[in-house]
């Protein structure tokens, strides 16, 4: 067994190609923060991959009932109001945002 874990394998760790990055770090809460809404929408903001993001703003039709006892099946439905691909990045400590054309 000395020969599979042993100080000697011959197995060097590999060499770092390259300036080292910081990892990438999802910004999809500081979007959701940062863009603008109508009062009853509901921004939800998703990486897609690398430095793209998809946001989309939730509302909701139909009127809240008055009382408890209604029928749940459809009073209250929420559909995407509007959707975006954005490219974000962070500057210091601002996020820096463009809209993408990847739609």
């Amino acid at each position: 067994m000395s020969e599979i874990f042993g100080q000697d394998s011959g197995v060097q760790p590999a060499a770092k190609s390259g300036p080292s990055r910081p990892p990438n770090v999802d910004l999809s809460r500081q979007i959701e923060q940062t863009v603008q809404r109508e009062p009853a929408d509901v921004v939800r903001c998703v990486r897609v991959f690398g430095d793209f993001y998809r946001c989309n703003w939730w509302s909701r039709t139909g009127k809240r009932p008055t009382h408890r006892d209604y029928d749940w099946a459809g009073l209250m439905t929420d559909y995407v109001r509007q959707s975006r691909f954005f490219k974000a990045t962070l500057s210091g400590n601002q996020v820096v945002m463009t809209e993408s054309e990847l739609e």
